[in-house]
């Protein structure tokens, strides 16, 4: 008797899923996805085009990945504030997947080639009050080897800001475009989403806490409705069993929780918390730390230096680095 389960992920369904990368060191420790904190750090304004405010005015923000193997990404931009409510910035974020051998049929090698991808990011915000309204249009191209693809998506978000109770939520819908040519006659989907994010500042304890939410367009994001099947392959006949709900995990992989601990201006610990990585990416027999991320951040003066490590599976992980200054 014979046992199968096969699971699906939501992972390398749609093309420039480099969009989805972070672009900053601080959003990384914070799990890959930090929508609901409106600072200085420019790149999370990648993330909601709604957090763009004064504050990042005449600031420059550059951030580097390594990723795994040879793979490295990262994100360059500049914020202007033209007018007291109105916060614009260019930014570009650009992924390297490294170099491969190119060989025929039988295996013999000629030659190399390189494969890169890279986004042109154009956005602003517009504040009114406790609220602020954003919008990132991005130019893409992407290059492998003999194949390549140009589109564009936006980015549509929202944001309020109560200071005063040191609290901030956001919606932000992600992703909305396509292609304009295809690498071969077949036009893929971008990696939309939809994201909501909530985050508290404690009044009297130097703490920050957010809940992250996404794929909200998409409830079941834990399996593509597998069928878990029992085969006797002796007498081939097959019984399909019937699968658990899995009700509170399927709530729970739309979750990435943050946190961030305050040593004054000077000193920033961070932690995050992705639970659909964990529960995709984790060795069974040695989960460790995998879905789980960290970081700190060191202001001094003008300039800001942060470091962000996610755990993605054992022994996997990512260092990213960030550097910001003010003109």
């Amino acid at each position: 008797m014979l046992t199968q389960t096969t699971n699906a992920q939501i992972g390398g369904l749609h093309t420039y899923e480099f969009l989805d990368l972070p672009g900053s060191a601080r959003v990384t420790a914070n799990g890959g996805i930090q929508i609901a904190v409106m600072e200085d750090d420019i790149a999370m304004a990648y993330q909601n085009p709604a957090l763009y405010n004064k504050e990042m005015h005449q600031k420059i923000q550059i951030g580097h990945q390594l990723y795994f193997s040879d793979i490295q990404n990262g994100y360059a931009a500049a914020a202007y504030q033209l007018k007291q409510n109105i916060t614009v910035s260019a930014g570009l974020q650009y992924i390297s997947y490294g170099s491969f051998d190119r060989t025929d049929y039988i295996g013999n090698i000629n030659g190399t080639f390189t494969a890169k991808e890279y986004g042109l990011v154009l956005g602003g915000a517009y504040q009114r009050g406790k609220w602020s309204y954003g919008i990132n249009t991005k130019w893409i191209g992407s290059y492998f080897d003999q194949y390549n693809s140009y589109g564009a998506a936006a980015d549509i978000g929202v944001a309020y800001n109560d200071t005063s109770s040191l609290f901030t939520t956001s919606f932000v819908i992600k992703n909305i475009g396509g292609q304009f040519t295809s690498y071969v006659d077949t036009k893929e989907n971008l990696p939309f989403d939809i994201q909501f994010g909530v985050s508290k500042r404690l009044k009297y304890v130097p703490f920050r806490f957010g809940i992250m939410l996404h794929h909200l367009h998409q409830w079941d994001i834990r399996f593509d409705d597998p069928a878990m099947q029992s085969s006797n392959t002796f007498i081939g006949d097959t019984t399909t069993v019937k699968e658990k709900t899995y009700t509170v995990d399927k709530l729970f992989r739309h979750a990435n929780f943050t946190g961030e601990l305050y040593f004054g201006k000077a000193l920033n610990i961070r932690f995050g918390y992705n639970h659909l990585r964990r529960q995709e990416l984790q060795i069974e027999s040695r989960p460790w730390a995998s879905g789980f991320s960290g970081g700190v951040g060191i202001r001094v003066k003008r300039f800001s230096i942060d470091y962000g490590k996610s755990f993605y599976a054992l022994p996997a992980s990512t260092n990213h680095f960030s550097l910001g200054f003010r003109i």
